[in-house]
């Protein structure tokens, strides 16, 4: 017996040493690897804020709140090195630590429903989940992590209560009402409030609306105090015209091959048709594949649900590894782990001939699903890509799904079914975020980088990218860092085509920011001009126009603002035009 403990915990060793070894391969490609458009506006963005452009005020990003977060460690950053050369890998690290820290607490919250192995691989799944294949605090991960530190919170405020201890589920209720405000700043999440009003409910047989109370009492209070200090710092007047220049159309939004109007919604209903029918079409041969093994063992099985999660599994590695589609393509596990944790709650732990502990024990994870389909919905009412790229939204949503599955498995006590499942369902997530990639020149896969070039310069120093790529960037750095003068104001001229926006130009020569956005797919209007009307303080000294990544109704539009300046010296970047008024070059650099 003594011999058979020895062995069973080396194989848990083994098994343990594996899955950190493949969460570590995972942070380190998802650190070092691609350098994406969100990536790119959410790092200039806490660039800016912590620099002291003020929200509604100079910056009118729709998502600008969201960015304090990333703000706080670009601070850090600013005042340690006093440079901005390779603060990108520094917040990809903030980012993993983070997500490290949420990942503990979900395990330790699974821990007291779960079995220890189960928890740990649903969590280290959760730890190797990226919505957008990107580390840094930027609002996707904001909104992720809120949200699961507040369901778990809630979850624990639950298991206090049902243990009598109602200070204690207080607290935890207090906890989860700060992190959803965290989660309101992260995005637009009122679609989630009726979810949540229920779930606060059914914590208990009583005392459903004091919880409630409690909770949308604590962020009632910090969201009139967050608005009170931007009006203290900005002023009635200049808030109001900020907000405005928000809520008067996000015209970053409109341009070129995004999505708009009624092109939008047609894609929407296009890519839910076709979600459907291989969720249809893979469901049936489950059933189909069930009815066979019924007919051989002569015993009622779950084992469709297996077998359909399987084929999800292997659709979306053929979509990954053989169509080369890459993470963006359809990941079909997503929306039938989805289903799957619906139908396990309503078959097997909410029936009238469960017990009210077994009926309610799943609630709050059945209630991950609903949020996480909430934010999914949220998503693509204010989105501009098509419904495939944004599907990664629903991913807690597949996570909470897991979690009931693994808890029936467990409860018919199969050791080998859950083990599997849930090793499975983590070994999944760890293939598609450390061997895909997001759609640009690097390729679909890491397989794909293996001409990548290491960026040297600047903000994304040791970023691996595609090679022309990284020598765009590498040159166009170098050649403004030697062109334009510091506290210059500068205007670029882009568009995120081909990854070479070069918006983090942007983060060299401490210059200031002529743009009310700095979102990498940006479109220029009067709009602008209304902005320099009230800061005439940020009118561009120096104006790059992106000839290979702007579209040509944005080049007039540029070429029409220079013509009105006095004069100005044109030299050529590597990729764009750029114009500087003659006080604002450095001193020597023509005759360099």
């Amino acid at each position: 017996m003594l011999l058979k403990c020895k062995k069973i915990k080396v194989s848990q060793l083994i098994i343990w040493g594996l899955l950190a070894a493949l969460c570590l391969f995972v942070t380190a490609k998802i650190m070092l690897i691609g350098f994406s458009a969100d990536e790119e506006y959410q790092m200039i963005l806490t660039y800016r804020l912590a620099r002291g452009d003020m929200l509604f005020r100079e910056v009118w990003d729709t998502l600008q709140t969201s960015a304090f977060y990333g703000q706080f460690f670009m601070w850090i950053y600013l005042k340690v090195m006093h440079t901005t050369t390779g603060c990108l890998l520094f917040l990809r690290l903030c980012g993993v630590i983070t997500q490290g820290c949420v990942s503990l607490f979900l395990f330790f919250t699974l821990k007291r429903h779960l079995k220890f192995n189960s928890a740990l691989f649903l969590s280290a799944a959760f730890f190797c989940t990226y919505t957008k294949l990107v580390a840094m605090p930027e609002f996707s991960n904001m909104q992720t992590w809120s949200l699961v530190v507040m369901l778990c919170a809630i979850w624990r405020a639950k298991d206090a209560f049902d243990s009598g201890k109602k200070k204690k589920g207080y607290l935890y209720l207090s906890v989860a009402a700060l992190f959803f405000c965290v989660a309101v700043l992260s995005a637009a999440c009122v679609i989630l409030i009726p979810a949540i009003f229920v779930l606060l409910f059914r914590l208990q047989e009583k005392g459903g609306m004091k919880r409630n109370l409690l909770f949308w009492g604590i962020c009632l209070f910090c969201g009139v105090a967050y608005v009170l200090t931007l009006l203290a710092i900005n002023g009635w007047d200049t808030m109001l015209f900020g907000i405005n220049g928000v809520l008067t159309g996000d015209d970053t939004h409109l341009g070129g091959v995004l999505l708009n109007g009624n092109q939008k919604w047609v894609d929407y209903l296009q890519g839910t048709g076709i979600i459907l029918a291989y969720v249809a079409v893979t469901l049936l041969i489950a059933i189909f594949v069930s009815c066979v093994i019924f007919q051989i063992t002569q015993k009622r099985n779950d084992v469709w649900m297996l077998v359909w999660i399987v084929e999800a599994y292997v659709i979306t590695l053929y979509n990954w590894f053989v169509k080369k589609i890459g993470y963006e393509g359809l990941k079909l596990y997503i929306p039938v782990l989805s289903f799957v944790g619906i139908y396990v709650f309503f078959k097997h732990f909410h029936s009238e001939k469960d017990s009210q502990a077994q009926r309610s024990s799943m609630l709050p994870a059945f209630y991950g699903i609903i949020i996480g389909i909430g934010v999914f919905v949220n998503v693509l009412l204010i989105s501009n890509v098509g419904i495939m790229l944004n599907i990664t939204f629903l991913n807690t949503s597949a996570l909470w799904g897991m979690v009931i599955l693994v808890s029936y498995l467990e409860k018919m006590d199969i050791p080998v079914k859950y083990c599997l499942v849930s090793g499975l369902f983590c070994l999944m997530i760890i293939v598609g975020t450390g061997f895909t990639l997001n759609s640009g020149p690097n390729g679909n896969t890491i397989f794909d980088v293996k001409r990548g070039g290491r960026m040297q310069e600047g903000p994304t120093k040791g970023t691996v990218v595609s090679i022309p790529v990284a020598h765009a960037y590498d040159f166009n750095y170098r050649m403004f860092r030697d062109l334009v003068k510091e506290n210059s104001n500068v205007l670029i001229v882009t568009n995120f085509f081909h990854n070479q926006s070069l918006t983090p130009i942007y983060m060299l020569n401490d210059v200031n920011i002529s743009h009310y956005t700095v979102n990498s797919t940006p479109t220029y209007s009067d709009k602008l001009y209304e902005y320099w009307e009230k800061y005439p303080e940020r009118m561009p000294d120096c104006i790059i126009i992106n000839v290979d990544s702007c579209t040509g109704e944005d080049y007039m539009w540029a070429m029409d603002l220079i013509s009105k300046y006095d004069e100005m010296v044109e030299v050529s970047l590597y990729t764009a035009r750029c114009f500087v008024r003659p006080e604002c070059v450095k001193e020597g650099y023509f005759n360099q």
